[in-house]
């Protein structure tokens, strides 16, 4: 639903914005279509400005160094790239990372989490990973299970949903006392729901399914605590956004990596919902 939602967005600031004229909208698997040739695809069409989701920090320079020597402007969204010229434009993932899981180690004291991570080797994920390890690091009485390395998801949910059914039927799951996701949320809920089993607090994303469960809101879901940190899918709209604000002449102040950084609500970097 991430995924999704972030490409809605960035349609629907193209539309409002009144000064795209044309978008080329791609949303493939890596196996599928490599990030690299649709980078290189996008430069053939020249374009004026390319808004993309980085897989890697690194692998994709070369088509964007392409991409700006034919005049283009690049932005990464929700995870960095180091390529000096694109500005990387994302949540602060290492926090997000920290923020949850220093809640969810305060709830459980001593004890272990099952540590379900997103898709291995993507720079949120290490960045988030992270913030993981920094938390850990000051509660030294917690455990990650199946070891501090997690198990990755790949931020699908049909792997997410097959991990934790394999873990609840091998009989770990009685063993534990928390569990923290990388926004494949839902899903985790979905399975302990199923197998009957009792809840333990979980850390997911700010999903509307998932927040929907922690407010109990259709009455299925008494006893359910956890921690729905901010990442927003609307980083689509603000990478449109940021790239129109470029090709009008603007200067945009960055932080460290060349990274700009989206507001937080309130001054808060998580929200905590319980019934």
């Amino acid at each position: 639903g991430f995924r999704e939602e972030q490409l809605c967005t960035a349609k629907a600031q193209a539309l409002v914005s009144g000064q795209v004229s044309e978008g080329t909208w791609t949303h493939q698997k890596e196996e599928t279509y490599p990030q690299l040739q649709q980078l290189r695809d996008l430069i053939a069409k020249d374009v004026d400005a390319i808004v993309f989701n980085p897989l890697n920090s690194e692998s994709l320079n070369p088509a964007l160094d392409e991409a700006q020597a034919a005049g283009i402007k690049t932005v990464a969204i929700d995870a960095f790239v180091t390529d000096p010229e694109t500005i990387n434009l994302s949540n602060d993932q290492v926090n997000y990372g920290y923020v949850g899981a220093k809640w969810l180690f305060e709830q459980v004291g001593e004890g272990s989490v099952y540590y379900m991570r997103g898709l291995a080797g993507h720079p949120a994920d290490d960045q988030r990973h992270e913030g993981v390890l920094k938390a850990l690091s000051e509660h030294p009485g917690i455990t990650l299970l199946p070891s501090n390395d997690g198990v990755a998801t790949q931020w699908d949910p049909a792997t997410t949903t097959t991990l934790i059914n394999e873990f609840i039927n091998s009989g770990q799951y009685a063993d534990i006392q928390g569990i923290w996701t990388s926004g494949m949320d839902s899903q985790v809920v979905d399975a302990i729901s199923a197998a009957g089993q009792e809840y333990v607090p979980i850390v997911g994303g700010d999903l509307k399914a998932f927040v929907g469960y922690l407010l109990n809101k259709d009455g299925q879901h008494e006893g359910l605590t956890g921690i729905a940190v901010y990442n927003p899918a609307a980083v689509g709209g603000a990478g449109v956004d940021l790239a129109l604000r470029l090709l009008n002449g603007e200067t945009v102040e960055t932080g460290e990596n060349n990274t700009v950084l989206l507001p937080v609500p309130g001054n808060t970097l998580g929200l905590h919902l319980a019934p």
